[in-house]
């Protein structure tokens, strides 16, 4: 638009340039022939050739006048006027006048100025029409591209609002003019757009289908199950059975031995129910959970499971043996029908593993319609935790956090573990989780505690610190929080060798009361360490304001650190903030040579994990 504007005013410069130096030039002749009629009247008059009377006919004199040497007016014609031609001023009128002296006498003669201007008139109002016709042109062909302008603007318009349908007015290819390149670029991103749309829906499609897969056991997960489940009710499924088996030992497992033998045990239990589920028509086995495995078996009756159990037991304890612990797993089983509520079948198939688990290692419990409204796991619980509590059924394995460096232990990090009366050991996140439906978590945490202070009170080396977790329900409850301060005072030989491990999830839950609680724990001399740092959004500003001891690093920002740059960022930025805090950055869960030497390049203060120490038993240092 500005393009046409521009040309416009220029044809309309031009226009005006041309006439004036079309005038000025006109004005020039007309000088040149007054001056050429005036040195020809001049001639005639000094060589008296003609008479007066002949010269006025001759020329355009507009006066004459005659004078003795004595200035006398000897003869008179016309009188001096002023030009009344519009550009008369342009040219002087002693230009016009000429003054002749003669023997005897003195002729003054002036010419008629607007005689000469009157001869080209016609010339001068056709360059002045022109100039009018020019002006009316360009303005007529600025309108006219105003309009072509403000009609392509709003074409342009209409297709941008109409760009996320990936549908344009076809006028669009015939833009031309400014606007051109604009309207090739919204083409273009339509088909930019076009070509993404299809991609996103690849990979959206390619996601989905992801999303439904374990990347460990490559097993469909929770939710492929939620959705199998769903469809096959829906669906008018007669009847059938839902197999639970949860994978107790993978904790103890993972640090004990590592991730990496936590990920083969699971894989082994995947590929024995694989089998299993290869046998029986229509089956399908998903991976629900991090330690639970569920298999859906339509059309199996109550009978038909403990012979299809059986070889699972057995495979189990073959995996517990071979990997060193107590049991592998245990299985729980519920039978369903078309009119079962999927949230109340899982809340039985976990009923059934708690009572397997109360049970014999590697064992099975299959909850028929009879026993699934006895809630049976409830009560047995209860007396479980009665028991654990009434006896301090309580032992503790231990594994060191080194100084990075100097290999030197900064503390031993205690790990809890209960057992019942037969001395079999009782899965730990499952105790605290049915203490907890009692509230008896924070009775636990007293005992373990009160086991922990005979423990310390026991090794004699008076420079080994020990550390130890604690739930986060204990650690919001004030009278839990309170009973342990005053143990705390009446214990001074604990100061300056415990250190409590606090979740990032328990000082989400409450920062004021924790950082108050934290700082009464400084001055009775006992050090704080936050665990799983870096899964909250608030890790940095807890850091500020709780001023712990210790950072332990989740997993996730160990595993593969040596190949992330991400997390080596991370780590990086975390080292800056904890050193003007004076706080010590440790990494948990280093099971490769590769992760320990980026670690140590990094100048963390502390390492801990299967590579440089698998967990022992406590009573075994300290007896």
């Amino acid at each position: 638009m500005f393009g046409i504007r521009f040309g416009s005013l220029a044809l309309l410069l031009t226009g005006l340039c041309s006439i004036a130096l079309l005038m000025s030039m006109d004005l020039l002749l007309t000088q040149q022939r007054v001056n050429a009629d005036r040195d020809a009247l001049a001639s005639l008059l000094s060589r008296e050739a003609v008479t007066i009377t002949e010269l006025t006919e001759m020329f355009p004199v507009q006066y004459y006048r005659i004078e003795s040497p004595n200035s006398e007016i000897i003869e008179q014609h016309g009188i001096f006027r002023v030009n009344q031609h519009w550009l008369g001023a342009v040219l002087p009128a002693e230009k016009f006048q000429i003054s002749v002296a003669l023997p005897g006498r003195q002729i003054e003669m002036g010419l008629d100025l607007d005689h000469y201007l009157a001869q080209s008139d016609i010339i001068r109002y056709g360059l002045l029409g022109t100039l009018v016709i020019l002006f009316f042109l360009s303005l007529w062909l600025s309108l006219a591209a105003d309009r072509r302008i403000w009609r392509q603007r709003n074409l342009l318009i209409f297709a941008i609002e109409r760009l996320p349908s990936l549908t344009l007015p076809n006028a669009l290819n015939a833009t031309r003019g400014p606007f051109k390149p604009l309207a090739k670029a919204i083409i273009e991103t339509r088909e930019q757009l076009k070509l993404q749309s299809v991609e996103d829906r690849q990979a959206k499609e390619e996601h989905e289908q992801r999303a439904r897969i374990d990347p460990i056991t490559q097993l469909a997960n929770r939710a492929a199950f939620n959705q199998d489940m769903e469809n096959g009710l829906k669906g008018g499924v007669a009847h059938g059975q839902l197999v639970m088996l949860r994978s107790c030992a993978l904790e103890e497992i993972n640090q004990r031995m590592g991730k990496q033998a936590g990920d083969i045990y699971l894989a082994t239990i995947a590929a024995n129910l694989q089998r299993l589920a290869n046998d029986q028509k229509h089956a399908s086995l998903y991976r629900y959970s991090s330690s639970d495995f569920l298999l859906r078996l339509p059309d199996v009756k109550p009978e038909e499971l403990v012979p299809l159990l059986e070889p699972i037991g057995k495979q189990l304890k073959e995996i517990a043996e071979r990997e060193g612990v107590t049991s592998a797993g245990y299985i729980g089983t519920v039978p369903y029908t078309v009119n079962s509520r999927l949230s109340q079948l899982l809340i039985q198939l976990d009923t059934g593993v708690s009572v397997a688990q109360s049970q014999a290692p590697n064992s099975f419990f299959c909850m028929t319609e009879a026993t699934m409204s006895l809630n049976l796991d409830r009560d047995r619980w209860e007396r479980v935790i009665d028991d654990v509590l009434e006896n301090g059924r309580v032992e503790f394995t231990y594994q060191p956090v080194f100084e990075t460096h100097s290999k030197s232990v900064i503390y031993d990090e205690l790990f809890v573990r209960f057992h019942n009366e037969q001395g079999q050991p009782l899965p730990t996140e499952t105790l605290f989780a049915a203490a907890a439906s009692y509230g008896k978590t924070v009775d636990l945490d007293k005992l373990i505690f009160n086991m922990l202070t005979r423990e310390i009170n026991r090794d004699d080396d008076p420079a080994r610190c020990f550390g130890v977790n604690l739930a986060n329900r204990s650690l919001n409850e004030p009278s839990f929080l309170l009973w342990l301060e005053q143990r705390l005072r009446n214990s001074p030989n604990l100061k300056g060798r415990l250190i409590l491990e606090v979740s990032e999830h328990a000082i989400e839950t409450g920062p004021e009361s924790m950082r108050r609680w934290i700082g009464t724990l400084h001055k009775l001399g006992v050090r704080i360490a936050i665990e799983h740092f870096g899964q909250g959004l608030t890790s940095f500003r807890s850091l500020h304001a709780l001023r712990p001891d210790f950072v332990k690093l989740t997993s996730h920002f160990t595993k593969g650190i040596d190949n992330n740059s991400n997390n080596r960022f991370f780590i990086k930025m975390l080292i800056d903030i904890a050193v003007r805090l004076e706080i010590k950055v440790i990494a948990t869960h280093v099971e490769k040579t590769e992760e320990k030497t980026t670690l140590e390049a990094l100048r963390l203060d502390g390492l801990q994990g299967h590579l440089l120490a698998a967990t022992k038993p406590l009573t075994e240092e300290t007896a």
